[in-house]
């Protein structure tokens, strides 16, 4: 499959210290592995090689032992941290594309997110939209999506609204950290950046490209863990070793 792929590993999650403190978030253990090998491992059944894994300085030599470790087949890019400081996701996806002089389309992807969806399925919607693409997923109450981008989409998938972590959510459905974005609209991530928007959440990059042009949704219903606290570690541990143990019986 000709697609590009980032995954974005560069987080500080600062939420999981003083576990993350010197390991990086997509590397810790889940049910047996690090985290980031479920996403690789969905990119490869899909086909996909031209992997592109982004983090920072500090934890550049633990994915490099983990590259070499696991055997795979993944290019690296390291940002530097002028005086400790992250460039920030939205600066760090600019960041590889000038560094990798990318001008294709890609899939952008987070490494600490875990789903199960099939990213097959996922660029074949892209190919019939020819437009932005977006992992959108319906947590069930709109208490929850608060923690999120919350998505309102119209009956062919079109986001017709998009709120970062808003007080009232208008749904339930949330975006993931999973996007297909045409080469035409990674050029607008540098007007992005020089309009003085937000450097890190793409949530904002996503809410600000909605206005911009038509973005869609694609929805899934399998899972999705947002590994971001200690109660959502602990509960994809749960699910992934109870997943992991019902296909070892099968």
């Amino acid at each position: 499959m000709n697609m590009k792929v980032i995954v974005l590993a560069g987080g500080m999650a600062e939420r999981l210290k003083p576990l993350t403190e010197n390991t990086a978030k997509p590397l810790i253990d889940i049910a047996g592995k690090p985290m980031i090998n479920y996403v690789i491992e969905s990119l490869d059944a899909a086909g996909i090689e031209d992997i592109c894994v982004s983090t920072n300085e500090k934890f550049a030599d633990e994915f490099e032992q983990w590259r070499d470790e696991y055997g795979l087949n993944v290019s690296m890019v390291i940002e530097k941290m002028p005086g400790g400081q992250k460039l920030g996701a939205i600066a760090g996806l600019a960041f590889v594309l000038e560094k990798k002089k990318i001008d294709d389309d890609c899939l952008v992807i987070a490494g600490d997110n875990l789903f199960g969806f099939s990213i097959a399925d996922f660029v074949s919607f892209y190919k019939k939209k020819r437009a932005p693409v977006v992992g959108a997923y319906d947590v069930g109450d709109p208490n929850e999506a608060m923690r999120f981008g919350v998505i309102t989409a119209s009956k062919d998938g079109r986001i017709t609204d998009f709120e970062e972590k808003p007080e009232k959510p208008k749904s339930s459905l949330v975006a993931t950290a999973c996007y297909i974005l045409p080469k035409a609209t990674l050029k607008m991530i540098p007007v992005y950046l020089k309009e003085g928007n937000s450097r890190d959440s793409p949530g904002h990059f996503l809410a600000w490209l909605t206005k911009k042009t038509a973005v869609y949704a694609y929805p899934f219903n399998s899972y999705w863990f947002d590994v971001g606290t200690f109660a959502s570690l602990e509960a994809a541990k749960n699910f992934m070793s109870m997943r992991t143990e019902r296909v070892r019986l099968l």
